[in-house]
């Protein structure tokens, strides 16, 4: 540093930046009591080495989902190898604002995957070491469910894939994710080409090293069925039914509950025009709005939409004659 020149360095906490939605992680806690967990927003990573510890699971994952994010992170620890602790603090964050939910330690627990579905939420786990991550998927089958493999690790060792995948799905709405790089310093185990295609065609997520460092191959679901086989479709369908919700609320507030059926018919149409606008939607088929038959009062909403897909694979097919 030159002479009389000075460069006054400070730390600043992270906080939700109203881009994308945020994500959650329910992790277990060396020495944490039998108790019921309680979902806390961790903004900074000082607050997560304090509140965890700096050496355990729980902050190795939230050091990821923050360095791919950039925003706070909503926590939920649970004792150790106490299963019902975990499938509580993953039901816990499912209920809350976390959009992706990310399920630390020994895969999914049961009814995390019903909590997700039924909440709107998408589920992310690391395949467990030693498991089969295809034949995994194929018992999920679930369009809410993300595996990530092969282990991602920090300096400490520990797996992180799941937390970055969640991170980056949380993001932007409608990314596949195809070749994403990831922040930090991590390294992706090994695999041959042949793990790597039968996994991704299992619909499990693949982070594989690149020329500067981990990326992720294509974001996937567990769910068998093409059209919900990308990350993308997923985060794009939600985000549109979300603010259309949020939209037709607000009208709906405003009107005093004098909203003609034009009205919130015409309300829609404006809102999925933006969402066309904003590539989430390549089309829609027009709105039908009802009075429902055992309440004129409600009025039912009917809309199609087809969300939009960007390719993710080139098949070149050439015919060559001499």
């Amino acid at each position: 540093m030159r002479p009389g020149v000075y460069v006054d360095f400070q730390v600043y906490p992270l906080r939700q930046s109203g881009q994308g939605r945020p994500v959650g992680i329910a992790a277990p806690v060396e020495g944490m009591a039998d108790e019921a967990p309680e979902v806390v927003l961790i903004d900074s990573l000082g607050e997560a080495e304090e509140r965890f510890g700096g050496d355990s699971l729980m902050t190795a994952l939230l050091t990821a989902a923050m360095e791919n994010r950039g925003e706070a992170v909503w926590a939920a620890g649970f004792p150790a190898g106490n299963a019902d602790r975990c499938r509580e603090a993953v039901e816990l964050l499912c209920r809350g604002e976390a959009y992706c939910v990310v399920c630390g330690g020994d895969g999914i627990p049961p009814g995390a995957a019903e909590a997700a579905q039924a909440q709107g939420k998408l589920l992310f786990a690391a395949v467990p070491e030693g498991q089969d991550g295809a034949a995994l998927a194929a018992s999920l089958d679930c369009e809410r469910v993300i595996l990530t493999a092969p282990g991602l690790r920090s300096g400490s060792g520990a797996d992180v894939s799941a937390a970055v995948v969640g991170a980056l799905a949380a993001g932007s709405p409608g990314d596949s994710l195809l070749g994403r790089e990831i922040l930090g310093e991590y390294q992706a185990d090994p695999l041959s080409e042949a793990e790597i295609q039968a996994l991704m065609q299992a619909g499990v997520t693949v982070v594989e090293n690149g020329a500067v460092g981990p990326e992720v191959i294509r974001g996937l679901t567990t769910r068998a069925g093409k059209g919900y086989r990308s990350i993308g479709a997923m985060t794009a369908l939600d985000q549109v039914v979300r603010l259309l919700r949020e939209a037709l609320e607000a009208r709906f507030a405003a009107g005093k509950g004098r909203l003609s059926l034009e009205a919130v018919r015409s309300q829609v149409e404006c809102e999925l025009l933006a969402r066309q606008e904003e590539e989430l939607i390549s089309g829609w088929d027009p709105p039908v709005v009802t009075r429902a038959p055992e309440d004129p009062g409600c009025c039912l909403v009917s809309v199609g939409i087809r969300i939009r897909q960007g390719a993710a694979q080139i098949r070149l097919l050439a015919s060559v004659g001499i």
